[in-house]
C-alpha cells in the first residue's frame, strides 16, 4: 500500500510490482498547515474537471504552496514488527497489521473459519491524538484510483470508497468520518472543494474535537470474482466464502479485534526472541515478500491449489523456491506443501534421456521448474523458463528440480508424519531414484550427464544468475552436496516404507558422493573448488547448503563431525571457515556475504540460510566484531528501499540486481523457529 517517500503506492492485484498511484495521509488542526506524509506526488491519473470544461482548472496549486507542507523523512518514525508496520509523525499514526498463523488442512475447517483463513484483507488503525491541542482535527486518509462510495452501497453500515469492484478500504459509519470522491482529495478533504462522483481520488476523512485522541479502525479489502487463470480454469478460493468487496469488507470491520490480536501475538514471539534487531527485521521484510506473493485458487472440480507467485518475475510455484519456502510452510501451512508436490506429479513431471560420452541414455523422471507465470498456467508437463540450447539463465534445471522434489517430499514425511501420502507415492519415489542414478553416468554419486532436453546446451541450477561457479549444474560442488543429502532422504524414504536394501543403495550413492567431494578437497589451500572440472577454481558458500535437509528431517549423525560421514562434515567446516574472510566470500567494500568469490550477484535468501546452516549445525559462530546481520540489513533497508524484499542485491553496495519482491526470502524464519 505505501511505497517508498515520493514514490506513492496503492492496491495492486495478482502482481506484487509496487504502483505508483498516490496515497494521501494527513491531517490539519484549526487553520493551521495541513501536514502529509510523502507518499504522493502532483501526479494526476484519468481525466480532471478541466477536462469537461476548458475553464475548469485545477486551482489548489497557490493554496497548497501556502497551506500544505509534507512532512520530511526525519520526521516520520516507521516501525517494522512482524506482522504491523506503523507510520508516525506529529499527531498522526497510521498502523497497518498483517497477521498471519497456522491454518490447517481446509477440509477440517468450517465455513466461518474458511472466511476468517482466506479473507482478502488487512486491517489498518489511523490514530490522531489532538489532546494537547485547543483546535479541531482533521485526518486524511486516501487513495488516488478510487471511483465509488461504499454508504450508498452497504445502507450506511459502512463508510469508504472502491476502484470498481476490485479493491477498496472503509471503516464503520460514524457521525466524525466522511467519505471523499473527488479530483483533489487533499482539497476537498481540508479546504473547501465538494465531492463529486466523477472524480477519481478517494478516502475518508476523520475529524477529532480539541482535547481529544481518537482511534479508527479501517479495512483494505479486494475481490477478484471468476475465472482468473488460463489453460488451468481457477478462480480464487475465498470467493467460496464472500460474495464480494463490500461482504470482505464489513466482515473484516466485524473481526478487526481478532486479527489485531493475532498480530499482536506474533510480534510479541519475535520480539521477545532472541534475535538481533537486524534478524528481526530481515524476518519481518521476508515474511511480507512470502505473502504477498501467494494465492489459493480452487479449480472447477473444487480442487484447491496453491500457488507461490515468483516475485517480479510472477512465474508460479517454481520449484527451486518450494524446497527452500518449505521450511515456512511445515510450520504455517503443511497441507500446501502436499498441495504443491502433487500438482508438480498429476501435471508439471516428464520424462527424458540424458547425454553422456558414450552417446544418450535413458534419464527418467524429473519436474518442470515452474507451472506458468502471471496466473497464465503453461501446457501440462513444461514451462514457461526452460528452453533448450542454452548454456546460462533459460537453460533446464532438470536435476536440480529432481532433488528439490524428493527434498520437499522428505521434508513434509518426516515433519509431518504423513506416512499414508508416502506410500500412496511410492511408485513415484521409486522412479525418482532410478532417474537420480540415470545422471550418474560414472558412478561416483554426483551428477555428471545433462539431459538431452538441454540439446547443445547444458543444465544449470537455482544460481542461474550467477557465473559458472553456481550456474552450471555438472559436477558442481553446491549441487554435489545437495545430491548427497538427496540420497540421504530418499534413503529415508525407502527406509519408511520397509524397503530395507533400497534404502542401503540410496545410501552407497550417499557414500559415493560424500567420497567425490572430499577427494575434491584442496589441502593446500583449505577449500573445495566450486566446479569439479576445467580447473574451476571458485570459492563458494552454498557449498554447505545441502547439510541442512538431512537435519531438519532429524539425521543428526549424519551432519556430524563425530557421525558417518565425520570426514565430509570436517572438510566441509574447513572449507567455509576458510571462505568467510574478506576478498573471498566476504566483500572487502561491504562487509557483507557474497556466495561466489567471483560473483558480486549474492542472494539474501542463500544468505539466510547457509547462516543457519553455519551456526546451528556446524558451530562457527560471527565474531564480536562481524556485523554481517547489520550490512545485510541495510542491503535491504536503504539500498532496495524502492524494491520491497529483494533477493539478488550486489554485494558491493546492496543495490538490487534482480528477484525484486520476492518470496524466498523466508528462509530467515529458520533463525527463529528452527533454533534447535
Amino acid at each position: 500500500m505505501l511505497g517508498k517517500y515520493y514514490h506513492g503506492g496503492g492496491f495492486v492485484l495478482s502482481n506484487v510490482q509496487v504502483p505508483d498511484m498516490n496515497v494521501y495521509l494527513g491531517y490539519r488542526q484549526g487553520e493551521q498547515a495541513v501536514r502529509m506524509f510523502p507518499f504522493y506526488t502532483d501526479k494526476r491519473i484519468g481525466i480532471g474537471a478541466e477536462n469537461y470544461h476548458r475553464e475548469l482548472k485545477f486551482e489548489d496549486s497557490a493554496w497548497r504552496e501556502k497551506n500544505v507542507d509534507q512532512f520530511s523523512p526525519e520526521e516520520i518514525h516507521r516501525r517494522t514488527d512482524w506482522c504491523s508496520e506503523t507510520w508516525s509523525a506529529g499527531i498522526l499514526s497510521f498502523t497497518f497489521y498483517t497477521p498471519f498463523e497456522y491454518i490447517k488442512p481446509l477440509e477440517e475447517m468450517d465455513f466461518d473459519e474458511n472466511r476468517r483463513y482466506t479473507a482478502p484483507l488487512i486491517i489498518a488503525a489511523l490514530e490522531v491524538d489532538n489532546s494537547e491541542s485547543h483546535l479541531p482535527a482533521t485526518a486524511l486518509f486516501g487513495v488516488q484510483g478510487m471511483r465509488r462510495m461504499l454508504s450508498e452501497a452497504t445502507g450506511r453500515v459502512i463508510s469508504g470508497v472502491a476502484g470498481g469492484t476490485e479493491c477498496g478500504f472503509a471503516c464503520a459509519t460514524d457521525d466524525d468520518v466522511q467519505e471523499l470522491l473527488c479530483w483533489d482529495i487533499i482539497e476537498t478533504g481540508f479546504h473547501e472543494g465538494k465531492n463529486h462522483l466523477l472524480g477519481n481520488e478517494g478516502g475518508l476523512a476523520f475529524t477529532v474535537p480539541a482535547g481529544k485522541k481518537k482511534s479508527y479502525t479501517l479495512v483494505l479489502g479486494t475481490y477478484q470474482g471468476g475465472i482468473i487463470t488460463s489453460n488451468i480454469l481457477a478462480k480464487l478460493y475465498y470467493t467460496n466464502f464472500f460474495s464480494g468487496l463490500e461482504d470482505v469488507l464489513e466482515y473484516g470491520i466485524e473481526a478487526h479485534e481478532s486479527f489485531i490480536q493475532t498480530a499482536l501475538e506474533r510480534n510479541r514471539v519475535l520480539n521477545n526472541s532472541r534475535l538481533n534487531s537486524s534478524r528481526r527485521f530481515l524476518l519481518a521484510h521476508a515474511t511480507r515478500g512470502y505473502l504477498a506473493n501467494t494465492e489459493l485458487l480452487v479449480d472447477n472440480k473444487g480442487n484447491p491449489i496453491f500457488v507461490v507467485n515468483e516475485g517480479e518475475y510472477q512465474m508460479m510455484n517454481t520449484l527451486d523456491l518450494i524446497v527452500d519456502q518449505t521450511f515456512w510452510e511445515l510450520l504455517y501451512t503443511p497441507w500446501t506443501i502436499k498441495n504443491e508436490l502433487n500438482f508438480f506429479k498429476d501435471n508439471y513431471y516428464y520424462h527424458d534421456s540424458v547425454k553422456t560420452s558414450e552417446g544418450i541414455r535413458p534419464g527418467g523422471v524429473s519436474f518442470s521448474h515452474d507451472q506458468g507465470v502471471a496466473n497464465m498456467f503453461s501446457p501440462m508437463h513444461t514451462s514457461v523458463y526452460e528452453i533448450s540450447d542454452q548454456n546460462h539463465t533459460f537453460s533446464f534445471m532438470t536435476y536440480e528440480e529432481l532433488l528439490n522434489w524428493i527434498l520437499t517430499a522428505a521434508l513434509y514425511v518426516f515433519v509431518t508424519k504423513d506416512t499414508e501420502w508416502l506410500k500412496e507415492n511410492k511408485s513415484l519415489v521409486e522412479d525418482v531414484f532410478v532417474s537420480l542414478k540415470n545422471r550418474d553416468n560414472d558412478q561416483d554419486g554426483i551428477m555428471d550427464s545433462d539431459s538431452y532436453k538441454c540439446r547443445d546446451g547444458s543444465e544449470i541450477s537455482t544460481y542461474d544468475s550467477l557465473d559458472q561457479s553456481l550456474s552450471q549444474a555438472r559436477n558442481n560442488l553446491y549441487l554435489a552436496v545437495k545430491g548427497w543429502a538427496a540420497w540421504l532422504c530418499i534413503g529415508k524414504l525407502f527406509s519408511s516404507l520397509k524397503m530395507s536394501e533400497t534404502a542401503r543403495k540410496a545410501e552407497t550413492k550417499a557414500e559415493q558422493a560424500a567420497a567425490t567431494i572430499v577427494d575434491n578437497f584442496n589441502s593446500e589451500e583449505g577449500f573445495i573448488p566450486a566446479i569439479f572440472e576445467n580447473c574451476k577454481q571458485s570459492k563458494i558458500i552454498p557449498a554447505i547448503e545441502g547439510l541442512i535437509y538431512p537435519y531438519i528431517i532429524g539425521d543428526y549423525d549424519a551432519v556430524s563431525e563425530e557421525g558417518r560421514f565425520s570426514e565430509l562434515i570436517r572438510v566441509l567446516k574447513t572449507h567455509i571457515t576458510n571462505v568467510l574472510v574478506p576478498a573471498i566470500c566476504i566483500d572487502e567494500q561491504s562487509g557483507g556475504w557474497k556466495l561466489s568469490s567471483t560473483s558480486e550477484n549474492t542472494w539474501m535468501s542463500k544468505i539466510f540460510l547457509n547462516q543457519y546452516v553455519c551456526e546451528k549445525i556446524l558451530g562457527i559462530m560471527p565474531a564480536e566484531d562481524d556485523n554481517w546481520d547489520a550490512v545485510h540489513e541495510s542491503w535491504q533497508r536503504e539500498a532496495c528501499s524502492t524494491t520491497g524484499a529483494t533477493d539478488q542485491v550486489s554485494s558491493r553496495t546492496g543495490e538490487p540486481i534482480g528477484s525484486r519482491l520476492y518470496p524466498r526470502l523466508v528462509t530467515a524464519l529458520l533463525w527463529l523457529e528452527y533454533d534447535r
